[in-house]
């Protein structure tokens, strides 16, 4: 049972890794996995497929294009829709494979990498909780354990002054203000790069992926950060947030940095963070998204967000790229 329970979960990450607008066969995805002979496999652990909205059964057909007549999430007429969904045509139940064949190796699903900052390139945890208990201290708060400002990482800051602790605008203002003394001269560098993200960088760069950051973290302290990790050269720009506090919500962000970067092509872009504030933030665009779960969201919280993708660790994120 042990050994099946490894095949299913080798076949399942191959589908997942299908992109939208392609299609595998049975026996394509058999041989991703590790054994051609698996093609009978394929089909009935897609059948038990645990979770559908994850793992995209519905871009695998036989070997002929055909959709499956059997496909138990609601039928070959479900199947076609869900492809129709995502641009892959059919006529009567088969998908051309000369046009719709995934390719890996050879198609580039996304050329244009938009990279979150905090609790994805780097872990900022001791800087930001440590400024956070700064400003709070100001008005007399005292927190307990450092884990409890955690949810400060991610959303803009102004936002979460006035969520968590019930701040007005104007206080909200100035406890940023506040925050600011202690992030831009002691915060800033109490942070570290995750292990595996240089290596990452590198190799995404070095395959001609456009890198971008878009951060909710004002723009000034993001192109620090990065300076001082010697991570800057990989990014072809660096997307924030500006010091008043404005252009500070995701997708705000999102939109600078794709017409500063002139991309229009949004099927070629994938937006890469920790927090929902980064899934749905590609969401409104009609993005694909990798959550990682490395950082400081929950893997709950990033597939209720809708995250296309999720990486265990920085060196999965290449699974989806």
């Amino acid at each position: 049972m042990k050994e099946n329970l490894n095949t299913f979960d080798r076949i399942y990450d191959v589908v997942k890794r299908i992109p939208k607008g392609k299609v595998a066969t049975y026996g394509q995805v058999a041989l991703l996995a590790g054994n051609r002979r698996w093609a009978r496999v394929v089909g009935y652990a897609l059948h038990v497929n645990p979770d559908p909205q994850y793992i995209p059964c519905h871009r695998v057909v036989n070997r002929e294009g055909e959709v499956s007549s059997a496909f138990v999430f609601g039928g070959c007429n479900r199947q076609i829709e869900l492809l129709a969904g995502e641009g892959v045509e059919s006529e009567e139940g088969r998908v051309d494979l000369n046009v719709y064949r995934w390719q890996p190796g050879i198609d580039k699903a996304y050329e244009v990498c938009l990279f979150d900052l905090d609790g994805t390139l780097t872990d900022p945890g001791i800087g930001i909780t440590n400024s956070v208990a700064y400003a709070l201290g100001k008005y007399g708060i005292k927190t307990g354990s450092r884990s409890e400002l955690y949810k400060f990482i991610g959303p803009p800051l102004i936002d979460s002054f006035r969520r968590f602790y019930g701040f007005s605008d104007e206080q909200a203002r100035e406890a940023v203000d506040y925050y600011r003394e202690y992030y831009r001269d002691r915060g800033i560098f109490e942070n570290r790069v995750y292990e595996g993200i240089p290596d990452v960088l590198g190799k995404l760069s070095h395959s001609g992926r456009m890198l971008v950051v878009a951060t909710s973290k004002p723009e000034q302290f993001a192109k620090q950060i990065l300076e001082h990790y010697d991570l800057m050269s990989y990014f072809t720009f660096v997307a924030g947030a500006n010091m008043d506090e404005t252009r500070t919500k995701k997708d705000e962000v999102i939109a600078y940095a794709l017409s500063s970067c002139q991309v229009t092509d949004i099927s070629k872009v994938v937006m890469i963070g920790d927090r929902e504030y980064d899934i749905l933030g590609a969401g409104k665009f009609g993005m694909d998204s990798i959550g990682v779960l490395f950082g400081y969201g929950s893997e709950e919280e990033l597939r209720k967000a809708g995250a296309t993708h999720l990486a265990q660790t920085e060196t999965d994120i290449l699974k989806y790229i």
